[in-house]
């Protein structure tokens, strides 16, 4: 039974998450083909949000978030992965005399690289290992 104890706690050691900060894809439909949907997220690094940030300036959010924002322009749908600032206005809508028109925008803060599609992350499968790992280490041991 001590040989489960011990399993479980070195799993759950390796489970805990450090403190980095919220990394998100970035990269422009328009050029990279393979940033707009489907994803196709092979082809881009991930960019750590508050390396790439300047600190927090005057009168500027210190949050950062992951953006997707969907948009038209001259008549062609752009794919937009970025950083921004925690804000109201990252999602602003275009205005009615501009040639963009955006069709769509999210913002995300839960996961690295969340302003993708939505899929089962690592780190839910990480937390569920252990308590699976426990229930089966008990009917055996």
């Amino acid at each position: 039974m001590q040989c489960g104890y011990i399993v479980v706690l070195c799993l759950l050691a390796f489970s805990v998450q450090t403190g980095n900060g919220l990394r998100c894809w970035s990269c422009t439909s328009s050029r990279e083909h393979h940033c707009g949907d489907p994803f196709n997220s092979t082809f881009f690094r991930i960019e750590d949000c508050d390396y790439n940030f300047s600190p927090n300036t005057y009168n500027q959010p210190s949050t950062t978030v992951c953006k997707k924002q969907k948009q038209i322009v001259n008549g062609q749908e752009q794919v937009i992965r970025s950083c921004e600032y925690k804000k109201e206005t990252a999602c602003i809508q275009s205005h009615a005399h501009t040639p963009v028109k955006v069709v769509s925008c999210e913002t995300c803060s839960n996961d690295d690289g969340c302003n993708t599609a939505h899929i089962v992350t690592p780190t839910t499968l990480t937390a569920l290992l252990p308590a699976v790992l426990w229930a089966v280490a008990s009917k055996i041991l």
